[in-house]
């Protein structure tokens, strides 16, 4: 019977040490996660919810860093544009993503912003904005 104990105590110190070491994995798989999220975010030009629209195609003699008429923020389960230049008139928005969204709709630049809802589900979003004249701006966020 002594015998029967010690084989039951040595599989339960077996099946003890595996229990473990699988949390310890499920674990570090949630931190791998998180810093792929990191900079995976920063890559998609969303950092502290604020979207940077480009024009589309970029322009040869114009940098990114210049020529930025719109700026977006998302948070929860809405995007604000704004426009820093009032003098677009009235232009077209459209916000599609992976998680279904699908928002068309127009804006007039010279009341300075507009609330666009969406689902705040999980996924790649893209915002385009076309102006009279058919220059075209872009930005892209995700939502994890």
């Amino acid at each position: 019977m002594p015998e029967l104990c010690n084989i039951t105590f040595n599989l339960f110190q077996a099946i003890k040490t595996r229990i473990a070491l699988l949390l310890f994995c499920v674990g570090l798989s949630f931190v791998s996660a998180t810093a792929w999220a990191t900079t995976y975010d920063q890559q998609c030009q969303c950092k502290d919810g604020t979207i940077i629209l480009y024009p589309k195609p970029d322009p040869v003699d114009n940098p990114r860093s210049q020529n930025q008429p719109f700026t977006a923020f998302q948070y929860g389960t809405n995007v604000e544009i704004f426009s820093a230049d009032g003098t677009f008139g009235t232009v077209g928005v459209y916000l599609f993503s992976t998680a279904g969204d699908l928002v068309s709709t127009t804006f007039d630049t010279s009341t300075g912003s507009i609330i666009l809802p969406i689902s705040g589900l999980s996924g790649s979003y893209t915002i385009i904005i076309t102006v009279p004249g058919g220059t075209t701006f872009e930005g892209q966020f995700v939502i994890l």
